[in-house]
């Protein structure tokens, strides 16, 4: 052995027979074994940081800021794991992705079960450092039944799983070499827009991995905890249909039939047992994939007009709930200032949900959400938005305002749980005059970022953001965040007519169809920001006048 050593060769050659774990063979299988079991370590982790994050908060923290310290947990997890793993951190999500194709079932059991894992030890932890606060209940709040908790955690729990799905594994989102930087920003702000609407009414959960750790650590009754369980299984099968509705060229990755329209052959991908489109040889023939990374391509109509419906059916929803619900977060013995205070929460959560389904959403329809939105797009020209095509957008987020207002008055209908949606009109001592000038002059500021974020389509504006960059939705949520909390005592920080009209249908279906003065405010919120939209027209049209002209390097080409 002395001899060995005195030559490189020989010392190697020692030192393998010396320590085993240093021969190749060795050393190659202990690395594949930790390759293996190195994604679902990497979600129980993560999973287990968010547990504890959320039962810390719910124990002993501000619970006005439990969904946001969640959803900077979730952030931070899918930061930091996806480079390892999938980042789904949450069953529902991996269950949504098996669905959608996007991963294989094997993964989509373990992700689940370490998850589950993670969520157990961590709701275990958020109870010991609780104490007798730490036991987090899992069952509908005060004066509200299985029913109202089963639509609020299916309503979020979809929009999670959507989101994710749209902004971590849709195609058009993340081309071959250049994937997006967004999407643990788009699917964390998720759980800041649910968990603020939903924590009165359900707890706010939205995640399979919770329900069990703190039902398990908290000694919920079982019941519950399966029927919450139910009710993020059904999110997820909706998310994965609706992921394919809103994204049809998702179809031909996942080998869906030809025949039938895109319903169909959506839930033959996600139920292949309980639906089975027909196979058509003539429209398979006429059926063509589609060039998704050309610069021409556009999702169709229909498609289009459905993503305006999603987008302001989860914006609506989310300020006319996480509004509703704030003095009951407050308590019913804080003081009247305080729970003005609260109200605030509403924009904050109502921005999220915007940023979340704008990053979702933006390459489908443009994400406008607002009709004052898509007036303005129509005023500014250039063929990026007919009259014709902001009129269908107008209607379909009328009916997304619709159906949330519907899904608030279905919620509101106990008389024991005291939620009543806020009307609209001026605050405090404040007039209409007041109104008039704030919600004018927000919501001209709000559509001119959207018009300048999303629309710039001249290549001589070398600054302008794609709707892959990072900044585009973000810019939008916070500067409808700004204006939200400017407004808040002025006029409730409304900018989206949209969303006005939601509270009204809200308040006229909550008060068995009594009109009353509502429409009166109602219309006078709309004129006024319909106006502002019109100003932000024009600013856009002052500020940027290339988008008006020609390229000249284009005009040489096509000579």
């Amino acid at each position: 052995r002395g001899r060995a050593l005195a030559h490189p060769a020989g010392a190697r050659t020692a030192c393998r027979a010396t320590w085993p774990w240093h021969m190749p063979s060795a050393r190659k299988r202990a690395v594949e074994a930790a390759e293996t079991i190195s994604p679902y370590v990497a979600e129980f982790v993560g999973v287990f940081f968010i547990a504890t994050t959320f039962g810390c908060n719910a124990a002993g923290g501000d619970i006005l800021w439990l969904p946001t310290s969640t959803a900077f947990a979730i952030m931070v997890g899918m930061c930091a794991i996806a480079t390892g793993a999938g980042g789904h951190l949450n069953p529902a999500v991996s269950v949504a992705f098996g669905l959608a194709r996007k991963e294989r079932w094997s993964e989509v059991v373990a992700h689940c079960i370490s998850q589950v894992l993670g969520g157990m030890l961590g709701g275990y932890f958020a109870t010991c450092a609780g104490g007798e606060e730490g036991h987090i209940p899992v069952h509908p709040g005060k004066g509200l039944d299985w029913l109202d908790a089963f639509i609020v955690e299916v309503v979020y729990t979809t929009a999670y799983c959507f989101v994710a799905l749209n902004c971590m594994v849709a195609m058009r989102n993340n081309p071959p070499n250049a994937r997006n930087q967004f999407a643990p920003l788009a699917v964390g702000f998720v759980m800041i827009a649910g968990g603020h609407a939903a924590m009165g009414i359900s707890g706010g959960f939205l995640n399979p991995a919770l329900v069990v750790g703190f039902g398990v650590a908290g000694g919920s009754h079982p019941r519950w905890c399966l029927l919450y369980l139910g009710f993020h299984t059904v999110s997820a099968v909706l998310a994965a249909v609706l992921f394919f509705m809103v994204r049809p060229e998702e179809l031909f990755s996942a080998g869906a039939a030809a025949g039938g329209s895109d319903f169909d052959r959506a839930c033959g991908v996600v139920c292949p047992c309980l639906f089975r489109p027909r196979r058509d040889a003539a429209e398979e023939d006429a059926r063509r994939e589609p060039d998704i990374y050309s610069a021409d391509y556009r999702p169709s109509a229909p498609v289009r007009l459905l993503s305006e419906f999603l987008g302001t059916y989860v914006v609506a929803l989310t300020y006319m709930l996480a509004s509703a619900m704030a003095p009951h977060i407050a308590g019913d013995g804080a003081r009247k200032g305080a729970v003005r205070d609260t109200f605030a929460v509403a924009h904050w959560a109502t921005a999220a949900g915007l940023l979340s389904m704008t990053y979702a959403l933006g390459n489908v329809s443009g994400a406008h959400f607002n009709p004052a939105v898509s007036a303005a797009v129509a005023m500014t020209g250039r063929g990026v938005c007919s009259w014709t095509e902001a009129f269908f957008f107008i209607a379909s987020q009328a009916g997304g305002a619709v159906a949330a207002a519907a899904t608030v008055a279905l919620i509101a209908r106990h008389a024991t749980a005291k939620i009543e949606v806020r009307d609209l009109g001026p605050v405090l001592s404040r007039s209409w005059k007041s109104v008039a000038v704030g919600e004018t002059i927000f919501t001209a500021v709000v559509v001119l970022v959207v018009l300048c974020m999303t629309t710039v389509k001249s290549p001589r504006y070398l600054k302008a953001p794609s709707t892959r960059s990072f900044q585009f939705a973000l810019a939008i949520a916070t500067c409808f965040a700004a204006g939200g909390f400017a407004l808040e005592d002025v006029t409730g920080g409304i900018m989206n007519p949209a969303v006005s009209f939601g509270i009204s249908s809200a308040g006229f279906l909550s008060s068995g169809f009594d009109v009353g003065g509502r429409h009166v405010g109602c219309l006078v919120y709309c004129l006024w920001q319909l106006a502002g939209g019109a100003i932000a027209a024009a600013l856009f049209m002052l500020t940027h006048p290339l988008e008006y002209e020609r390229d000249p390097l284009l005009s040489e080409a096509a000579a």
